[in-house]
């Protein structure tokens, strides 16, 4: 794209009242609504406002403005989401049309507000400014452009490849070597994805990650520095776990042999590879059993994060049971069978979470990944690697930046083995016609390479905890992590109403599934 001489851009004009209102009551938020990044899609938003809408005053990129968009009626409720902008003429060839956010019409000329990041030059403008560690003042704020690796110098002319995810964040990939992540859902401050980046490449003999070399922060805003965008490593990889777990599974059903799942080649290299999961996340973690940096030393696990954890499940579990009341009827046959199952035995789950104040807390509390599931390790030539640290977005930054117990990282793969579960079975049923007898055996089937799955993958942890920071899991025979499961299985199930409602069975039956154990281990 060509720049265009800033005294051409009808800048007085774009910024009137006019605009504004057109801009914030229509315009945005039918294009956040198409976004996959978008968190609020179920809630039909029609309007939001600018918490930031600035021109950096940039001779180079005259076209180019920044803002951070807020949405949302109350404060409980608000979200913040950072979409740069080029104002450009509408004659200007686009990367596609979903980059256009409004149109606007001056002297008989029509304007187009696009999103910078689908413009190639913007991407390459935003690299050059992170090489350089350029500042940009906007406003009463400060755009902070920091590089921490002299050595990975970037290409003068590289190649963009833009990733098509279901992320909260937009990511391009220069040269197949970089990739660029700009934040779109904001956390107001330091995002957890930068500050275990940098802890991680600190740390000696762990290499399970992407090293960290740039970052985009604005500051000024909030106490804090709110982080924009990452530079990081990218890691070739033949596949992810969840995908590679996906095409074992329906080469499972196929083959519909159970021969074919105890001793083959390929089932062999697929349960060695979830015992490398395993082992790596213990790696991972022994990392921060091991830190002497203050931010990060372990703590000890206590009675009242034992009370917090039962306190945010039995909030979580009235929340689901009324949303599930509200949409029943909207539901398939099956959901709303599960539904029954667990409003017959909601006062026995509400009575049987406090109980398990009684038992005796042991163990500790560190920086973990937060979000842990087979999308987020990525198969190496090697060995697995760990990406993607941001947390779980819904929550709050403080939350995500807090030490945690390392069974919610170890909970966030069990279901995510009972999500590939299901979904193995929902897709083999779509393509077969099924009696009763087929879908006892193809769930039998599923269940015993769940089963080789979660014990191969819980050896593998115990092994590198042990291996790398001397720490015995000791955790698991007791029902704390029945707790985590079912605190994650609740958050899946609100994932999905606000963003795949056909997929709520999913959650769904992981809800019940973990409820009724503890209704077992009262």
């Amino acid at each position: 794209m060509n720049s265009l001489n800033n005294s051409l851009i009808p800048w007085d004009e774009f910024f009137g009242a006019n605009n504004k209102i057109k801009l914030t009551l229509h315009d945005l938020p039918v294009f956040l609504n198409k976004k996959r990044w978008f968190a609020m899609k179920s809630s039909c938003i029609d309007a939001c406002s600018l918490k930031l809408f600035a021109r950096p005053f940039l001779d180079s990129f005259p076209e180019l403005l920044f803002s951070i968009v807020e949405v949302g009626g109350t404060p409980q409720f608000v979200q913040y989401y950072f979409v740069p902008m080029l104002l450009v003429d509408h004659q200007t060839p686009l990367q596609n049309n979903d980059c256009v956010i409004s149109e606007f019409v001056s002297k008989g000329k029509k304007w187009l507000l696009i999103d910078a990041f689908l413009n190639d030059a913007f991407c390459l403008f935003l690299r050059n400014l992170v090489k350089d560690s350029s500042k940009i003042p906007l406003e009463n704020v400060n755009l902070n452009f920091t590089c921490f690796s002299e050595v990975d110098k970037f290409q003068n002319t590289p190649t963009i490849r833009r990733l098509n995810l279901e992320q909260s964040h937009s990511s391009l990939v220069f040269d197949d070597i970089k990739i660029f992540k700009l934040y779109r859902r904001l956390a107001m401050g330091v995002n957890p994805e930068l500050e275990m980046g940098r802890f991680l490449e600190e740390s000696q003999g762990y290499s399970n990650s992407p090293k960290t070399y740039g970052s985009i922060e604005l500051a000024g805003l909030t106490e804090e520095p709110i982080t924009l965008g990452i530079y990081q490593q990218f890691c070739h990889h033949e596949s992810d776990g969840w995908n590679l777990t996906l095409n074992f599974l329906e080469k499972l059903l196929d083959k519909f042999d159970l021969q074919f799942l105890n001793s083959s080649s390929e089932a062999n290299n697929y349960f060695a590879f979830t015992y490398k999961i395993g082992e790596t996340l213990g790696k991972l973690h022994s990392v921060s059993f091991q830190t002497t940096n203050t931010k990060f030393v372990p703590e000890r696990f206590s009675a009242l994060d034992l009370v917090d954890l039962m306190e945010n499940i039995s909030l979580s579990f009235d929340g689901a049971l009324l949303r599930l009341k509200d949409n029943l009827l909207e539901c398939s046959d099956s959901v709303r069978e599960i539904s029954e199952k667990i409003f017959s035995v909601k006062l026995k789950i509400r009575q049987g979470i406090p109980c398990w104040s009684r038992y005796v807390v042991e163990g500790w509390k560190i920086r973990i990944h937060g979000d842990l599931h087979l999308g987020q390790i990525l198969a190496g030539q090697n060995e697995p690697i760990i990406i993607d640290f941001e947390g779980e977005p819904s929550k709050p930054l403080s939350k995500r930046r807090t030490k945690d117990s390392p069974l919610r990282d170890v909970a966030g793969m069990l279901r995510s083995f009972d999500y590939a579960a299901e979904m193995a079975k929902i897709a083999f049923f779509q393509k077969k016609t099924t009696d009763s007898a087929l879908k006892n055996n193809v769930k039998s089937l599923i269940e015993t390479w769940k089963d080789r799955a979660v014990k191969e993958f819980i050896s593998g942890y115990k092994f590198g905890l042990k291996k790398y920071s001397g720490k015995k899991a000791d955790l698991f025979g007791s029902p704390f992590l029945s707790l985590y499961c079912l605190e994650k299985a609740l958050y899946e199930l609100n994932y999905e109403f606000d963003n795949r409602p056909t997929w709520i069975e999913i959650p769904l039956s992981g809800v019940f599934q973990w409820s009724s154990m503890i209704i077992e281990k009262r």
